[in-house]
C-alpha cells in the first residue's frame, strides 16, 4: 500500500501583505490631543483681528508666531491687549533685535508654562517655553533664522553650530521636544546645498521635519515643525493660505492633552430672587416720609445706606467659580435689530470687548492718575491766567439781561414717577439699589427722591451726589497709554441724575 503526500499548496489571495517599517505608527487623533498652528505673520501690528479669529475658528491651543516686529517697548501695548482680547489665551513674546524678526507664542490657559531665557543667539531668535498638562510635558521652542544678508552676516555653518549646541541641551530635557519656526531653507529644494547641511544635521541629531507642502506662495518649504525621530506624538499636519501673508499656517495635532477650561471667581446677586413685596415693605419701614432729616446730606446719606444695607440682606453677594468658555453667538441675537443696533451686535461678535489698557503701575495707579488729572487743570488754569494781560484794553459794554432765571421748580411725584419709569435700566457702580429693583420699588421711594431733588430750591447739592466715577479713556489706541494720551470719562450714579 502506497500512501501519497500532497505538497502544502499557498492560497496567496488569502494572504495579508504586511508592511514593515522603522517609522513608528502615529497616536490616533481624539477630542483630548491639543491643536498647534505655526504662522510667519510678518508683522502681528495690524493682523490682531485676524489672529484672534483663526485661534477661534480653528480652535486652537497654541499659535506660533514668527516676524512678530514687535518692539519690547511700550508701542506694542495697544497690539498685545487686541491679541490678548481672547481670554482663554495668553501671549508670550520675545522682541525683536533689527529689523523684521520677533517671535511669540498664543497659549491656552490652564498650561503649566516656564520660560528659559538662558540660551540665547546671534544667528537666529528663540522662544523657550516648557509647557506641562496632566502629567505630559511638552518642550516648545519656537525659531526664526533671519536669511543671510548684507546686514545680517551669518553663514549657514555657523547657524548649525549654534543649533548643534541648543539640541544637545534640549534633547536631555524631559517630554517630547517639538521646534517651531521659519529657517529659512529651502528644504524641497534637493540641490540646494545650504538645505541639504541642514536636513544632514537634523538626520545626524535623529530628528524630524514633519512639514511635506509648500509653506511659502513662491513655491517653497520654509515653516517646519520638527520632532525627535523616535517620537510619535505630532499628527495631521495641514497647510492653508487662508491668512494675510505670504507664508502659510502650518497646523497639526500634538497627543498632549487639552488643558482644563479656566476658571475665575466672580462676584454676583441673585436679583431676580428678590421678593419685592418684602423689600418694600422693609423700605417703607426704615424709609418713612415723615421722619426723613431736614438736612439734605443727611437725607441723603439716610438713603444710601438704607438702601445698601437692605439690598446686602435680600440679596446679598456670593463668590463662585465661573468657567470661561468660548462664545458662539446665535441668530437670534440679531433678529428684529434696527441697523445700529444689528451693527453693534455684529462688531461685540466680530471684535469683543477691548480691554482696558493701562499704564505700567499697579497700586499707586489711582493716586496718580488724580495727581496728573488736578495738575493738568491746575497747569491750564495758569496758562490761561498768564495768557491774559493785565489791564484790558477793550471796553466791555455793561448790559443788563432782561430774562434771568431766579429759582427752579419743583417736580411732583408723578413726574419723579414718570422721569424712573421712562429712563434706560442703567446702573452705576455708586447706586445703592440696581435700577431694576429701583423701579419695581418706585412706588415707596418716590417720596425720599423727590424730597431729595426740593434741595434745588436752596441752591445747595448734598457732597454725595458731587461724586462720580471717573475712567481714564486711552484718546486712540496706537498711542503710548501713560497719561498724556488719556482723557477722562466720568459716570454718576443713575438715582443722582
Amino acid at each position: 500500500m502506497q500512501i501519497h503526500h500532497k505538497s502544502p499548496i499557498r492560497d496567496r489571495p488569502n494572504l495579508v501583505p504586511i508592511v514593515c517599517t522603522c517609522e513608528p505608527e502615529q497616536q490616533p487623533i481624539t477630542q483630548f490631543n491639543s491643536k498647534l498652528a505655526l504662522w510667519n505673520c510678518r508683522s502681528i501690528i495690524s493682523k490682531a483681528s485676524g489672529i484672534c479669529d483663526a485661534v477661534s475658528s480653528e480652535k486652537l491651543d497654541n499659535l506660533v508666531l514668527t516676524e512678530t516686529w514687535l518692539n519690547g517697548d511700550t508701542r506694542d501695548k495697544p497690539v498685545i491687549a487686541d491679541i490678548t482680547n481672547n481670554l482663554n489665551h495668553n501671549f508670550i513674546h520675545v522682541p525683536r533685535y533689527g529689523r523684521g524678526d520677533g517671535v511669540g507664542v498664543m497659549l491656552r490657559k490652564g498650561y503649566h508654562v516656564k520660560q528659559f531665557t538662558d540660551n540665547k543667539f546671534n544667528s537666529f531668535e528663540n522662544l523657550d517655553l516648557s509647557i506641562s498638562s496632566g502629567s505630559t510635558n511638552l518642550h516648545l521652542v519656537s525659531i526664526y533664522r533671519p536669511p543671510t544678508s548684507n546686514k545680517h552676516r551669518v553663514t549657514t555653518s555657523t547657524f548649525l553650530g549654534d543649533l548643534s549646541r541648543y539640541i544637545e541641551t534640549l534633547t536631555i530635557s524631559p517630554g517630547h521636544l517639538l521646534l517651531a519656526g521659519d529657517f529659512n531653507f529651502h528644504v524641497d529644494v534637493p540641490d540646494d546645498s545650504d538645505a541639504s547641511s541642514f536636513l544632514d544635521f537634523l538626520d545626524s541629531t535623529s530628528l524630524k521635519q514633519h512639514v511635506t507642502t509648500t509653506t511659502h506662495k513662491q513655491g517653497n518649504i520654509l515653516d517646519l515643525l520638527i520632532t525627535k525621530a523616535s517620537d510619535n506624538f505630532i499628527s495631521s499636519t495641514k497647510v492653508t493660505f487662508d491668512l494675510p501673508s505670504d507664508h502659510a499656517m502650518v497646523t497639526c495635532h500634538l497627543a498632549v492633552p487639552r488643558p482644563k477650561p479656566t476658571k475665575i471667581l466672580v462676584n454676583h446677586r441673585k436679583l431676580r430672587s428678590v421678593n419685592i413685596k418684602d423689600l418694600q415693605h422693609d423700605i417703607r419701614s426704615l424709609l418713612p416720609p415723615t421722619k426723613l432729616p431736614e438736612n439734605i446730606d443727611e437725607q441723603v446719606n439716610l438713603y444710601n445706606t438704607t438702601l445698601q444695607g437692605l439690598l446686602d440682606r435680600h440679596a446679598p453677594k456670593h463668590t463662585r467659580l465661573v468657567t470661561l468658555r468660548p462664545h458662539a453667538p446665535w441668530f437670534n441675537d440679531v433678529e428684529g435689530c434696527d441697523d445700529c443696533d444689528f451693527f453693534c451686535v455684529v462688531n461685540k461678535f466680530v471684535n469683543g470687548k477691548k480691554p482696558t489698557i493701562l499704564p505700567s503701575m499697579d497700586d499707586a495707579l489711582p493716586d496718580a492718575f488724580l495727581r496728573f488729572f488736578s495738575t493738568k487743570i491746575d497747569d491750564l488754569q495758569a496758562s490761561l491766567d498768564e495768557a491774559l494781560p493785565s489791564q484790558l484794553s477793550v471796553d466791555l459794554p455793561t448790559q443788563l439781561c432782561s430774562n434771568m432765571l431766579t429759582n427752579f421748580s419743583t417736580i411732583t411725584h408723578d413726574t419723579t414717577r414718570d422721569i424712573i419709569m421712562n429712563s434706560s435700566t442703567k446702573s452705576c457702580t455708586l447706586d445703592p439699589l440696581p435700577t431694576c429693583i429701583l423701579k419695581d420699588c418706585l412706588d415707596v421711594l418716590v417720596d425720599p427722591i423727590t424730597s431729595i431733588n426740593s434741595s434745588i430750591l436752596t441752591g445747595q447739592v448734598p457732597s454725595t451726589l458731587k461724586t462720580a466715577r471717573v475712567t481714564p479713556v486711552i484718546k486712540k489706541r496706537t498711542l503710548d497709554p501713560e497719561f498724556v494720551c488719556r482723557g477722562q470719562r466720568g459716570s454718576r450714579s443713575v438715582h443722582h441724575q
